[in-house]
């Protein structure tokens, strides 16, 4: 999860854009409309491959643009690492 931010003069919509994935990744095409000042939520889905090894990672970076005035742009880095869950069955006597 990502938190955008408005610190313009206007209520905006964010066009969203993001460099290739290696991993399979679900992003919105954008965010908003949100108000002058406000924040709102953005969500990145990424699903680590069953066939990733432990210490594996996957970055990317995400663009959000102003459909107001597109010199207006926000990038952030975002890194996946694989992690190995063991689960152990539930022993009951």
């Amino acid at each position: 999860s990502l938190q955008v931010m408005n610190i313009t003069q206007l209520t905006d919509t964010f066009d969203l854009a993001g460099d290739t994935f290696t991993w399979p990744t679900i992003t919105p095409e954008i965010v908003g409309p949100v108000p002058s000042g406000e924040t709102a939520k953005l969500e990145i889905q990424v699903t680590i491959p069953p066939t990733a090894t432990l210490g594996s990672y996957d970055t990317a970076t995400i663009t959000l643009t102003s459909q107001n005035d597109p010199s207006v742009t926000a990038s952030a880095t975002l890194t996946t690492y694989a992690a190995i869950t063991t689960y152990l069955p539930l022993v009951e006597r």
